[in-house]
């Protein structure tokens, strides 16, 4: 039986090939050997185990996502090892069949929270990663607790090419203004910022977003950047896991963002947009630090932040 070390590096080597990377630096560790995997820029050590275990190691790169998720993949039993190319009567040298089509899955979280920053994520999935993700127990973050969500962004984000677009507050602000402000067209810019920059970094098949507003928006602002990726947009599109997996990662951000503000002031923030608390604690925001504090940590034309500056103007 073949050690599943000799196993995992011949295969390592062929998914470096594919990628355009080199492998240096072979050297024996404890209970494995360790590898240099290069892009000519980022070198990252890999270790490879005997048992079959895979780490990699080094900065957080694009290098070090794609490695981490086909370690993920091939330790999991979903992609193919030399072995099953010779079983199959394929050598390895021989024809490779075409890589499957992937497509990107884009949500946001915080367009109805007063308090707290627009984020939008973008996941890029492949049928590969699709399974892992499922058998990891992603979906719909609305129906996750926070602890959850948080472990699971973690795991996306090694597995996944992702990008998150989030904006602050004060950038929502401005933004919202730029966009003649109308919430769906600055929805449908920070989608298509995010759909663009995933499609630029691999071939994909199509994008897939809940719908929100006139469905043209978004098609619009992708054309106006020259992107020609088809695109789905409905209700409910969390059930697609691209889009659930991008629904985990843009509320793990935003959650991360409000607790930052409650450890920076001891202040709690409350979520959401039209309960009682929300304009008390607009009212307290601004107590504190005036007109700059609430614009800091709040979206300014929500009902109850404009209740909170017309009690002000009245003073």
């Amino acid at each position: 039986m073949a050690d599943p070390l000799s196993t995992t590096l011949a295969a390592l080597e062929r998914f470096a090939q594919e990628q355009g990377w080199e492998i240096t630096s072979p050297k024996d560790i404890a209970y494995g050997r360790q590898v240099i995997v290069t892009d000519g820029v980022n070198r990252l050590p890999v270790n490879l185990y005997h048992t079959g275990r895979i780490v990699v190691q080094g900065k957080a790169c694009d290098v070090k996502a794609r490695l981490t998720g086909w370690a993920n993949l091939f330790q999991a039993g979903l992609l193919p090892t030399d072995a099953d190319a010779s079983l199959s009567g394929r050598s390895r040298s021989g024809p490779r069949p075409a890589p499957a089509s992937a497509w990107i899955g884009v949500d946001e979280a915080g367009k109805g929270d007063v308090f707290g920053p627009l984020v939008v994520a973008g996941v890029l999935v492949t049928p590969e990663t699709e399974i892992v993700l499922a058998r990891r127990g992603v979906r719909d973050s609305k129906t996750l607790a926070d602890a959850r969500i948080g472990e699971l962004a973690q795991f996306i984000r090694a597995t996944c090419p992702v990008e998150i677009l989030a904006l602050s507050p004060a950038e929502y602000n401005r933004a919202y203004e730029r966009q003649g402000r109308n919430l769906n067209r600055l929805l449908a810019w920070g989608h298509a910022q995010v759909i663009i920059r995933l499609s630029r970094r691999m071939p994909v098949e199509r994008a897939v977003s809940d719908q929100f507003g006139d469905a043209a928006l978004l098609a619009e602002a992708l054309a106006a950047a020259g992107c020609q990726i088809a695109l789905e947009q409905r209700p409910h599109a969390e059930d697609d896991l691209a889009v659930a997996a991008a629904s985990v990662l843009a509320r793990a951000e935003f959650v991360a963002a409000i607790r930052s503000y409650v450890q920076e002031t001891g202040f709690q923030i409350p979520l959401g947009a039209a309960t009682p608390r929300i304009e008390a604690a607009a009212r307290e925001i601004y107590r504190r630090g005036g007109r700059p504090e609430l614009e800091r940590i709040a979206k300014m034309h929500f009902q109850p932040v404009q209740n909170v500056l017309a009690e002000a103007d009245r003073r």
